[in-house]
């Protein structure tokens, strides 16, 4: 339970690509073992969530970077 001004949210997640989550939870975890800045943010939320909870937290960080990399037209 997620807990904030007296709200109760779920802890799961929605339906979505099941094909692009699958992807993007195997890079984050390929990404873990390395010295960037996702992989230092895996191996800190491992501590308090665990690592299938940080592995689709830093899936979705690689989403949201992809989607500015495209919405913003950088090439």
């Amino acid at each position: 339970m997620n807990e904030s001004a007296g709200k109760n949210r779920s802890g799961r997640t929605r339906k979505a690509n099941l094909w692009l989550r699958t992807a993007l939870v195997q890079a984050a975890q390929a990404g873990s073992r390395s010295p960037t800045f996702l992989g230092e943010r895996f191996r800190r939320l491992i501590v308090r969530v665990g690592r299938n909870k940080a592995a689709l937290a830093v899936a979705h960080s690689i989403l949201l970077a992809i989607y500015r990399l495209l919405k913003d037209g950088v090439d």
